[in-house]
């Protein structure tokens, strides 16, 4: 990738925001987490979110026609509801990477499956993993507080943190910054 291309270029991912008042709890299991003293790099308060495709570096001048696409892609797709349960780690408790907050019901999958074949043909990689829909809290930085890690996320592996609704998805960019990342919403699309 030529110089110019990285300038004019945006890291992207497709995703869904949570409901306001799930997303308190979602930052409440966080805040609860972290009280672990775990070394973890926890999400910014505005981050909270499900991911459904991550792009990677999308050209600026591609972003409306990715939208488009996106766009014709969830048009026919019914809104549907999800309950946001538990914490947990990926690849596990014991040696945890990512730490997570579970989202649990029907359509998530079928949705990011639909978005990943609709962004296929633009020359996206499909996902080769199954698609585990969370919302991530934080990423481990080093196994400092690694039990105390995982003895909380088993006191809060069945937190019951709320239904939600998933009606539409968000085209974000997202920008490093020295605090963890910042993402700026670039359209917003509604399912069905």
């Amino acid at each position: 990738m030529s110089e110019d291309t990285r300038r004019d270029s945006i890291r992207a991912f497709v995703a869904f925001d949570p409901a306001v008042d799930v997303r308190a709890r979602l930052l409440a299991l966080r805040d609860a987490l972290a009280a672990s003293g775990a070394d973890v790099r926890w999400i910014r308060d505005d981050n909270a979110h499900c991911t459904l495709k991550f792009l990677g570096g999308v050209p600026a001048a591609r972003i409306d026609d990715v939208a488009a696409v996106l766009r014709a892609s969830v048009a026919s797709v019914r809104p549907f509801e999800m309950r946001a349960r538990g914490a947990g780690a990926f690849p596990s408790a014991a040696r945890p990477r990512v730490v997570w907050a579970g989202l649990e019901g029907e359509g998530a999958g079928a949705l990011a499956a639909t978005i990943d074949a609709a962004l296929a043909p633009l020359g996206f990689a499909r996902e080769e993993r199954p698609f585990r829909p969370h919302v991530t809290l934080g990423r481990v930085r080093s196994p400092r507080g690694a039990a105390a890690l995982a003895a909380a996320l088993a006191a809060h592996a069945s937190d019951d943190l709320g239904a939600l609704t998933v009606a539409r998805i968000l085209l974000y960019a997202s920008r490093p910054q020295a605090g963890g990342p910042v993402y700026t919403p670039l359209h917003t699309i509604p399912l069905g």
